[in-house]
């Protein structure tokens, strides 16, 4: 492969990168159904054809920007996770991460709350909340670690592993949202829930 088909193929990947980065805030702040495809050339500064050249239309580019990111999150939590045993200390690893990449990447906190905001929405219209590319559902992955920790007697069952999961991402969410609508020189004062206050509301011993 030549440079010059190199340097191409390197300004096709940076090009739709910038339309899923942009379409991320459009999509956080108005919402799917009141997004257009016209507010997302906007926001990119680029025209329909270039937008329609890497996306059939808005749903498949919605569709990816919920899958972009969580691969590498998956893979990466993951790793962290081989070894422990403990289902709080999975959990202080799961929210450890996940408060690291919001407050260090802008473009997981929005991509993260938009994730939330439509699982919940998919749920609560009866439909399966997205997936990764390669078909794992991480709202449905959050239930069965929920469940199995309430069989190893490590979470609370005064609520089932759906509503532990419902409420675990309410709290993300809500910290997320916080987060990524403060002004850019306040965001760095900002301090998310503690952690053991956290895994507190989940763990065993009500």
């Amino acid at each position: 492969m030549t440079k010059s088909i190199e340097k191409n193929n390197d300004m096709k990947k940076i090009r739709k990168q910038n339309i899923i980065n942009a379409s991320l805030k459009v999509f956080c702040e108005k919402g799917y159904e009141s997004t257009t495809v016209d507010d997302i050339v906007k926001k990119v500064g680029c025209s329909h054809g270039l937008f329609y050249h890497y996306f059939k239309n808005k749903k498949d580019l919605f569709d990816e920007v919920l899958k972009h990111n969580q691969e590498n999150t998956n893979i990466i939590i993951k790793e962290k996770m081989d070894g422990v045993s403990s289902y709080i200390e999975k959990l202080r690893i799961v929210i450890d991460s996940l408060y690291y990449d919001i407050k260090n990447d802008e473009n997981y906190g929005y991509y993260f709350y938009l994730f939330i905001s439509q699982s919940f929405s998919l749920k609560e219209q009866g439909l399966t909340p997205p997936m990764t590319k390669s078909g794992f559902s991480p709202y449905e992955a959050f239930e069965k670690f929920f469940e199995n920790g309430q069989k190893c007697g490590e979470f609370s069952t005064k609520y089932t592993a759906k509503e532990l999961t419902r409420l675990f991402l309410a709290i993300i969410k809500g910290s997320t949202l916080t987060y990524i609508l403060a002004p850019k020189q306040i965001q760095g004062k900002i301090q998310f829930p503690n952690t053991n206050l956290i895994i507190d509301i989940f763990a065993k011993g009500e």
